[in-house]
């Protein structure tokens, strides 16, 4: 796991600042697992989505 210094980047504030929760989903956590190769990298990769964009399409 990669944690980056007590310092770098906005913590939670960006994601409030311009994020709102759906009704009902305030408590939870969307996380996601991909699997993909580079090369001979067969590589898994775990992440959490923090907001997604919705143009009405």
């Amino acid at each position: 796991m990669i944690h980056g210094s007590v310092n770098s980047g906005y913590g939670h504030n960006f994601e409030k600042a311009f994020t709102k929760d759906m009704e009902g989903l305030e408590e939870s956590g969307h996380h996601r697992v991909i699997r993909y190769y580079m090369g001979d990298f067969n590589c898994v990769v775990r992440f959490e989505v923090d907001a997604y964009y919705d143009d009405g399409n």
